[in-house]
């Protein structure tokens, strides 16, 4: 089985994907700024410290790997102006993928882009989820990504 990088396992989305691949017997490492926080989560798991705005934790983390599974999100806390993981982070992760040979890379987006527009609504969040897709599709890389609206397993968490 290929083994995967899993960047942004600990939030809402990323932790029932995180299962599943593992599960499925998929040999995962996960990259973590707090590696004690996700190695409560996945116990048995490998971690590695790492941050999606340094690329030589990102190429270290990528030694090895075959695929880089991507699960990252803008903070509504946050605003346009900070370092964006979907902005900064995506091109960061490109340039190790390209530098350590990942064979693809697998991007969890959102269908909420497609509401950019729709009755005057803009956000620049969404702004930042299309140019992280389209900067994956223009790099050269093998890609995957994926447009769920919602995982039935986190809906109790959005209520």
């Amino acid at each position: 089985m290929q083994k995967i990088l899993f960047i942004g396992a600990s939030g809402m989305l990323g932790k029932p994907v995180a299962l599943e691949l593992m599960r499925a017997g998929f040999p995962v490492t996960f990259l973590a700024r707090d590696v004690e926080k996700m190695q409560k989560l996945f116990p048995n798991a490998a971690v590695v410290k790492g941050d999606v705005f340094d690329i030589a934790s990102l190429e270290a983390a990528m030694a090895g790997q075959e695929i880089v599974y991507l699960n990252l999100s803008v903070a509504q806390s946050s605003n346009k102006n900070e370092p964006q993981p979907e902005r900064e982070g995506i091109n960061n992760i490109i340039e190790a993928a390209k530098k350590t040979n990942i064979k693809r890379i697998v991007y969890l987006s959102s269908l909420i882009k497609n509401y950019e527009g729709m009755n005057g609504f803009k956000w620049w969040a969404f702004e930042i989820k299309h140019a992280a897709v389209n900067a994956i599709k223009k790099s050269g890389l093998t890609y995957s990504i994926f447009y769920p609206s919602t995982f039935m397993e986190c809906l109790d968490k959005q209520m």
